[in-house]
């Protein structure tokens, strides 16, 4: 009797013994897993929360950025603006049969005006430099259409240069001033 009861002790002990090798173990190791990845997720989760928590702050303060951005840009000289002033000024050029040799805002002054501090109050005023060539009639007709227009401001100077030689034009360097932004598109 002795030795069944060894025998069933030991079979006891190796069927435990497999059962804990080959089942107990492995659960142990995924139940350790599992509780692993299941404080990875808790951490996840937090940070989520902390992030979504903070989203709204995040959101109000890069719409103020960008309200401001955009206010700050709207202020600087816009291309488009001087552009549209040049266009004009070429299109009226050819309609009173005037050669313009060269328009000149200085890069001086659109420096300055870039960094010049926005004023809601006060619009932006650019001077322009004219070279013009043509005769007096058709250039005083081209003045008179520059002066009548919404972007003019004041005169700033005015050079007129006659040919020495059987020429029927002069040259003429008119400078002005325009408020930019004035301009509808022609």
């Amino acid at each position: 009797m002795k030795l069944r009861h060894y025998l069933t002790l030991g079979i006891s002990a190796v069927i435990l013994l497999a059962w804990g090798l080959f089942l107990a173990i492995p659960a142990s190791h995924k139940e350790n897993d599992i509780k692993g990845n299941i404080g990875e997720a808790q951490a996840k989760l937090a940070d989520f929360n902390r992030i979504m928590l903070t989203l709204p702050d995040f959101y109000n303060s890069r719409n103020a950025i960008d309200v401001k951005k955009s206010r700050l840009l709207s202020k600087l000289i816009p291309k488009k603006d001087v552009m549209t002033l040049f266009d004009r000024i070429k299109a009226m050029a050819r309609q009173s049969d005037v050669t313009i040799k060269e328009i000149t805002p200085s890069v001086e002054e659109l420096l300055f005006l870039n960094r010049q501090m926005p004023d809601d109050n006060r619009p932006q005023v650019l001077e322009i430099g004219l070279k013009l060539d043509g005769t007096i009639f058709q250039v005083g007709q081209l003045i008179k259409k520059i002066e009548a227009e919404n972007f003019y401001k004041g005169l700033t100077f005015c050079r007129i240069y006659n040919h020495l030689n059987e020429s029927r034009t002069s040259d003429v360097q008119y400078g002005f001033k325009a408020v930019l932004g004035t301009i509808k598109g022609s």
